[in-house]
């Protein structure tokens, strides 16, 4: 129990410190992870497993589209729309255990995220502080 607890401790001060585009990163980090979590619980067929990792990848794809800027423009807006369509799809994968629009969700989030992370690392390649779409 100890050792767990020092865990959370240590996720809660990487969250509090981290920069927007760390925060960002860190959710699509999650959102690939649980999605994949979801993917293999699908495949052995725990329904309740399965349930429970869309819901959090769900969460998460919400999370980020709340913490959209739509002032910074076109790009907010377009982003708004693919995590619209995400949820839709997280929505269908987890209603009717199909596999089919959670590995399409997955791979759309894990093209984000690479996205994310080349963007950051250019940014911060230009300077150090990074002006972020979320937030």
């Amino acid at each position: 129990m100890r050792a767990k607890n020092h865990h959370n401790q240590y996720l809660e001060t990487q969250v509090l410190t981290a920069s927007p585009g760390k925060l960002v990163m860190m959710l699509y980090d999650g959102a690939v992870r649980f999605g994949n979590l979801a993917r293999a619980s699908l495949e052995r067929g725990e329904i309740e497993a399965s349930h429970n990792y869309i819901v959090r990848v769900q969460n998460i794809v919400c999370e980020l589209r709340l913490s959209l800027n739509m002032s910074v423009g076109p790009i907010a807006r377009n982003l708004w729309d693919l995590y619209s369509y995400l949820h839709t799809e997280l929505v269908k994968a987890n209603l009717n255990k199909d596999p089919g629009p959670l590995e399409n969700a997955i791979g759309i989030i894990q093209n984000l995220r690479e996205s994310w992370s080349q963007a950051i690392g250019q940014e911060m390649a230009q300077r150090p502080s990074l002006a972020v779409t979320h937030g």
